[in-house]
Protein backbone atom coordinates (compact mmCIF):
# COMPACT_ATOMS: atom_id res chain seq x y z
CA UNK A 1 0.00 0.00 0.00
CA UNK A 2 0.65 3.06 -0.71
CA UNK A 3 1.60 6.21 2.51
CA UNK A 4 1.64 9.98 1.86
CA UNK A 5 4.28 11.90 2.21
CA UNK A 6 3.79 15.72 3.82
CA UNK A 7 5.25 18.04 1.55
CA UNK A 8 6.15 21.61 2.65
CA UNK A 9 4.10 23.63 1.17
CA UNK A 10 3.18 25.94 3.64
CA UNK A 11 7.02 27.00 4.48
CA UNK A 12 6.83 30.01 7.12
CA UNK A 13 3.36 30.65 6.73
CA UNK A 14 0.40 30.79 9.21
CA UNK A 15 -1.91 27.81 9.70
CA UNK A 16 -5.41 27.64 10.83
CA UNK A 17 -6.24 24.13 12.58
CA UNK A 18 -9.91 23.73 12.89
CA UNK A 19 -11.25 20.99 15.36
CA UNK A 20 -14.20 20.29 16.14
CA UNK A 21 -15.32 21.90 19.42
CA UNK A 22 -18.20 23.74 20.31
CA UNK A 23 -16.84 26.88 20.90
CA UNK A 24 -16.50 26.80 16.76
CA UNK A 25 -18.18 29.68 15.17
CA UNK A 26 -19.14 30.30 11.08
CA UNK A 27 -17.48 33.77 12.08
CA UNK A 28 -14.24 32.38 13.25
CA UNK A 29 -14.21 30.11 9.85
CA UNK A 30 -14.69 33.32 7.42
CA UNK A 31 -11.94 35.16 9.23
CA UNK A 32 -9.47 32.36 8.61
CA UNK A 33 -10.61 31.61 5.33
CA UNK A 34 -7.58 33.59 3.51
CA UNK A 35 -5.03 30.98 5.48
CA UNK A 36 -4.03 27.74 4.88
CA UNK A 37 -6.09 25.38 6.70
CA UNK A 38 -6.47 21.79 8.45
CA UNK A 39 -9.71 20.77 9.31
CA UNK A 40 -10.96 17.91 11.38
CA UNK A 41 -13.64 15.25 10.98
CA UNK A 42 -16.66 17.49 9.86
CA UNK A 43 -15.87 20.52 10.40
CA UNK A 44 -15.17 20.22 6.51
CA UNK A 45 -18.52 21.64 6.76
CA UNK A 46 -17.60 24.60 8.50
CA UNK A 47 -14.74 25.25 5.79
CA UNK A 48 -15.74 22.82 2.73
CA UNK A 49 -12.70 24.63 0.76
CA UNK A 50 -10.06 23.62 3.46
CA UNK A 51 -7.08 22.42 2.15
CA UNK A 52 -6.79 19.38 4.38
CA UNK A 53 -9.63 17.55 6.06
CA UNK A 54 -8.05 15.14 8.34
CA UNK A 55 -9.94 12.07 10.52
CA UNK A 56 -8.04 9.39 12.37
CA UNK A 57 -10.80 7.14 12.29
CA UNK A 58 -11.11 5.17 9.02
CA UNK A 59 -15.08 4.67 9.90
CA UNK A 60 -15.47 8.29 9.60
CA UNK A 61 -14.56 8.04 5.94
CA UNK A 62 -17.18 4.74 5.43
CA UNK A 63 -20.05 6.26 6.91
CA UNK A 64 -23.23 7.29 4.88
CA UNK A 65 -23.97 10.62 6.73
CA UNK A 66 -20.14 12.08 5.77
CA UNK A 67 -20.81 10.79 2.04
CA UNK A 68 -20.50 14.14 0.74
CA UNK A 69 -16.76 14.76 2.15
CA UNK A 70 -15.74 13.41 -1.31
CA UNK A 71 -17.42 16.06 -2.91
CA UNK A 72 -14.74 18.38 -1.16
CA UNK A 73 -11.48 19.99 -3.32
CA UNK A 74 -9.05 19.56 -0.61
CA UNK A 75 -7.26 16.54 0.70
CA UNK A 76 -8.54 13.87 2.49
CA UNK A 77 -6.44 12.53 4.88
CA UNK A 78 -6.01 9.60 7.68
CA UNK A 79 -3.43 7.33 9.33
CA UNK A 80 -3.21 3.81 10.55
CA UNK A 81 -4.65 2.96 13.26
CA UNK A 82 -2.44 -0.12 13.95
CA UNK A 83 1.00 0.90 13.19
CA UNK A 84 1.77 -1.49 10.29
CA UNK A 85 -1.70 -1.87 8.82
CA UNK A 86 -3.36 0.57 6.41
CA UNK A 87 -6.74 0.62 7.07
CA UNK A 88 -9.67 0.12 5.25
CA UNK A 89 -10.41 3.32 3.60
CA UNK A 90 -12.07 4.39 -0.07
CA UNK A 91 -10.16 5.31 -2.85
CA UNK A 92 -9.09 9.20 -2.42
CA UNK A 93 -8.22 9.05 1.11
CA UNK A 94 -4.17 9.69 1.90
CA UNK A 95 -3.00 7.89 4.59
CA UNK A 96 -0.05 8.69 6.69
CA UNK A 97 1.91 5.98 9.03
CA UNK A 98 1.40 6.02 12.44
CA UNK A 99 4.20 6.88 14.16
CA UNK A 100 3.37 6.50 17.92
CA UNK A 101 1.40 8.35 20.00
CA UNK A 102 3.32 10.77 22.57
CA UNK A 103 5.47 13.95 21.01
CA UNK A 104 6.29 14.59 17.70
CA UNK A 105 8.36 13.24 14.67
CA UNK A 106 10.30 14.44 12.10
CA UNK A 107 9.26 12.45 9.27
CA UNK A 108 6.74 13.37 6.93
CA UNK A 109 5.22 9.95 6.01
CA UNK A 110 3.97 9.49 10.25
CA UNK A 111 2.66 11.41 12.74
CA UNK A 112 2.37 11.03 16.49
CA UNK A 113 -1.35 10.55 16.55
CA UNK A 114 -2.46 11.61 20.24
CA UNK A 115 -4.90 9.36 20.24
CA UNK A 116 -7.11 12.65 18.74
CA UNK A 117 -7.77 14.41 15.30
CA UNK A 118 -6.93 17.69 16.41
CA UNK A 119 -3.49 16.72 17.46
CA UNK A 120 -2.18 15.21 14.40
CA UNK A 121 -3.80 18.26 12.50
CA UNK A 122 -1.41 20.43 14.46
CA UNK A 123 1.82 18.01 13.46
CA UNK A 124 0.68 17.95 9.86
CA UNK A 125 0.72 22.08 9.80
CA UNK A 126 4.11 21.48 11.52
CA UNK A 127 5.75 19.31 9.00
CA UNK A 128 4.26 21.44 5.84
CA UNK A 129 6.01 24.00 7.34
CA UNK A 130 3.93 26.18 9.46
CA UNK A 131 5.58 28.56 11.41
CA UNK A 132 2.32 29.77 13.01
CA UNK A 133 -0.59 28.02 13.98
CA UNK A 134 -3.91 28.97 15.02
CA UNK A 135 -6.10 26.77 16.71
CA UNK A 136 -10.01 26.86 16.50
CA UNK A 137 -12.49 24.65 18.21
CA UNK A 138 -9.98 22.62 19.92
CA UNK A 139 -11.51 23.17 23.35
CA UNK A 140 -11.46 19.46 25.38
CA UNK A 141 -14.38 19.91 26.45
CA UNK A 142 -17.98 19.74 26.00
CA UNK A 143 -19.41 17.89 22.41
CA UNK A 144 -19.12 19.12 19.24
CA UNK A 145 -20.16 22.32 16.85
CA UNK A 146 -22.53 20.06 15.29
CA UNK A 147 -23.79 18.39 17.36
CA UNK A 148 -22.56 13.70 18.07
CA UNK A 149 -21.71 11.81 15.50
CA UNK A 150 -24.34 9.00 14.32
CA UNK A 151 -24.59 5.46 15.24
CA UNK A 152 -21.25 4.07 14.54
CA UNK A 153 -18.76 6.80 14.85
CA UNK A 154 -17.15 8.02 18.46
CA UNK A 155 -17.74 11.07 20.81
CA UNK A 156 -15.40 12.24 23.14
CA UNK A 157 -15.95 11.54 27.15
CA UNK A 158 -14.63 13.44 29.94
CA UNK A 159 -11.87 10.78 30.12
CA UNK A 160 -10.96 11.00 26.74
CA UNK A 161 -10.76 14.93 27.01
CA UNK A 162 -8.48 13.97 30.51
CA UNK A 163 -5.67 11.84 28.14
CA UNK A 164 -5.87 13.79 24.91
CA UNK A 165 -4.99 17.06 27.16
CA UNK A 166 -1.72 15.02 28.39
CA UNK A 167 -1.31 14.08 25.03
CA UNK A 168 -1.01 18.00 24.25
CA UNK A 169 0.73 19.09 27.31
CA UNK A 170 3.79 16.72 25.79
CA UNK A 171 3.56 18.07 22.12
CA UNK A 172 3.68 21.81 22.94
CA UNK A 173 7.79 21.95 24.24
CA UNK A 174 8.23 19.67 20.64
CA UNK A 175 7.24 23.08 18.79
CA UNK A 176 8.40 25.31 20.45
CA UNK A 177 12.03 23.69 20.00
CA UNK A 178 11.39 24.17 16.58
CA UNK A 179 10.42 27.29 16.63
CA UNK A 180 6.52 26.84 15.76
CA UNK A 181 4.34 29.51 17.89
CA UNK A 182 0.87 27.65 18.26
CA UNK A 183 -2.01 30.57 19.44
CA UNK A 184 -5.38 28.88 20.79
CA UNK A 185 -7.55 31.32 20.06
CA UNK A 186 -10.55 28.77 20.98
CA UNK A 187 -12.37 30.65 23.88
CA UNK A 188 -14.24 27.94 25.85
CA UNK A 189 -11.01 25.67 25.37
CA UNK A 190 -9.68 23.70 28.53
CA UNK A 191 -6.02 23.17 26.73
CA UNK A 192 -3.51 25.53 28.32
CA UNK A 193 -0.32 24.05 27.25
CA UNK A 194 -0.23 26.47 24.18
CA UNK A 195 -0.65 30.35 24.70
CA UNK A 196 -4.50 31.60 24.38
CA UNK A 197 -5.03 34.71 22.06
CA UNK A 198 -8.08 36.28 20.78
CA UNK A 199 -8.27 35.51 16.95
CA UNK A 200 -8.29 39.23 16.01
CA UNK A 201 -4.94 39.61 17.73
CA UNK A 202 -3.00 36.73 15.90
CA UNK A 203 -4.83 37.71 12.46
Amino acid sequence: MNYWSIPRQWEGATVAVMASGPSLTADQAAAVKHLPRVVTNATYRMAPDADVIYCSDSAFWLHPEYADVFDCPGLRVSCEQIPGVHPNVPPGVLVLRHGGSHGFIDDPTQIRTGANSGYAAIQIAALAGAKRIVLLGLDMQGGHWHGAHPNGLNNPRASSFKRWIRYFNGLAPHLTQRGIEVFNCSPASALTCFPKASLDCVL
